[in-house]
C-alpha cells in the first residue's frame, strides 16, 4: 500500500524522478501511525509536500516573481525571483538574479543565487553567477562558474524574508 502511495505521488509531482530508484526513510522504529517518512531518490530526500507553484517544461515566463509558497522550475524564468523555497528541475533555465530562503537546482541558472537556508546543487547543475547562501550542499559534477560564498550563522543581507 505505502508503495502504491509512493508511486501514485511521483507520478503526479514529479515524472522525471520516476526513473530512480526510489527508497523510503523513517526517523522512527516503524509504526504506521508514528513514522515521520520521507522519500530518498538517488542522494536527495524530497519531503512529501509538491510544489504549490510550478513552470512546466516547455513554458516561458518573463519578469518579477515572488512567492511565498514552493515552487517548481521545469521551463524557461527570466528576470527576478524572491521566493521561500524553490526547486530547478533538470530542465529548467533561469536567466534572474534569485533571492531565496533555500533551494534546489538541478538546471541551468544565469545570475547571483543569495539563499538564507540551505542550497543544494545537484550533479546536473550548472550554475554562472555568484552564490551566496547560509550552508550548501554540492554534488560532484555540479558547476559553478562564479564566487561561492557561505556565511554561516550570519544573516544575509540581501534575502528578503517573506
Amino acid at each position: 500500500m505505502l508503495r502504491f502511495v509512493v508511486d501514485t505521488f511521483f507520478k503526479k509531482y514529479a515524472k522525471d524522478l520516476l526513473d530512480r530508484e526510489i527508497t523510503l526513510e523513517s526517523d522512527a522504529p516503524f509504526d504506521p501511525f508514528e513514522a515521520h517518512l520521507s522519500c530518498s531518490v538517488d542522494t536527495h530526500v524530497y519531503p512529501l509536500n509538491p510544489a504549490k507553484t510550478t513552470l512546466p517544461e516547455g513554458s516561458s515566463l518573463i519578469g518579477s516573481l515572488t512567492s511565498p509558497t514552493p515552487m517548481r522550475i521545469d521551463g524557461h524564468f527570466e528576470g527576478k525571483l524572491t521566493a521561500k523555497d524553490v526547486t530547478i528541475g533538470k530542465t529548467g533555465t533561469v536567466k534572474a538574479h534569485l533571492d531565496l530562503t533555500k533551494g534546489s537546482i538541478s538546471g541551468k541558472v544565469i545570475g547571483n543565487v543569495f539563499v538564507k537556508d540551505h542550497l543544494i546543487l545537484s550533479a546536473t547543475a550548472h550554475i554562472q553567477g555568484d552564490i551566496t547562501v547560509g550552508s550548501l550542499s554540492l554534488e560532484e559534477g555540479a558547476i559553478v562558474s562564479g564566487n561561492i560564498t557561505i556565511r554561516s550563522g550570519e544573516p544575509l543581507a540581501n534575502v528578503n524574508s517573506l
